[in-house]
């Protein structure tokens, strides 16, 4: 789920998020868990959340992202669904549900393949999305602590998708839907990563099938202070739509610059 404003997600929305998280990974089968990834908004935080966000509050998620691969399957009765229906999801719309403290948590699942289509990867449906089999191929290890959805205190090491494929998806998903807070999250990871955004970036453009789509989408919506990212960006920040405060402006400006700055260093690994 997804909001228009930050302003909108509850409060501990990411620790939530997390709870599920830690309760649902010792409980996936070991035979599909190498062919897991963290990505979307989840990994953004996990990403970016010992730094300041120059621009505004930290990324915010109410969803479990979760990249697969093509032949993931447990090859037993034990399948995702029915492992993770033990622990209190059940299925809505096709995608795993589960609340913990009021809040309901999805569980959504990608593979890699175009844009707006899907398959069932072992027994859960998965959309396709371009730029997954790269995340797959990046993942790193990062250790999670906190109270799991039974409130036991845990910490367990999780794969999350690398900074450069991750930057891949997120404008791919801000070209395809023009979501404010997909520019958000995409502008958070250049500011917070300014220093390794640009080649991170650079280093997907002959192994990521969704490089060119995410290189257009930056190039078309972000180098400008009055174009679609930035602006969409600023008001899932703040809510700031038409006319804008000052410091809004100066806001504006500070997206647009980390935007151009990753851009010229995509032409220079070009030139190189």
């Amino acid at each position: 789920m997804k909001y228009e404003k930050h302003s909108d997600y509850p409060d501990q929305a990411n620790d939530r998020v997390l709870s599920v998280l830690l309760a649902l990974w010792p409980s996936m089968p070991e035979s599909v868990k190498d062919d897991l990834v963290l990505v979307g908004g989840l990994a953004v935080h996990l990403l970016t959340r010992h730094e300041r966000n120059p621009f505004g509050p930290s990324s915010v998620t109410l969803d479990v992202d979760l990249g697969i691969a093509l032949g993931a399957s447990t090859g037993t009765y034990d399948t995702v669904t029915r492992s993770l229906q033990g622990i209190g999801f059940r299925t809505v719309d096709r995608r795993l549900v589960r609340s913990i403290d009021g809040l309901e948590i999805a569980v959504d699942f990608l593979v890699e393949g175009h844009s707006g289509a899907g398959r069932m990867v072992d027994d859960v449906h998965a959309s396709a999305f371009p730029g997954i089999q790269r995340a797959l191929e990046s993942k790193e290890q990062h250790l999670i602590q906190g109270r799991d959805a039974y409130g036991v205190e845990n910490s367990m090491e999780i794969p999350v998708v690398g900074l450069g494929p991750l930057l891949v998806l997120k404008l791919n998903a801000f070209s395809n839907r023009r979501q404010p807070k997909d520019a958000f999250d995409f502008l958070t990871l250049a500011m917070i990563h300014h220093k390794s955004a640009g080649q991170a970036l650079a280093g997907e453009r002959r192994l990521n099938p969704g490089y060119s789509v995410a290189s257009r989408c930056l190039e078309e919506f972000f180098l400008d202070s009055e174009k679609d990212g930035p602006r969409r960006a600023l008001a899932f920040r703040s809510g700031a739509q038409g006319s804008l405060l000052d410091e809004d402006r100066v806001t504006l400006e500070v997206m647009a610059t980390a935007s151009k700055f990753l851009f010229e260093e995509l032409a220079k690994s070009d030139s190189d």
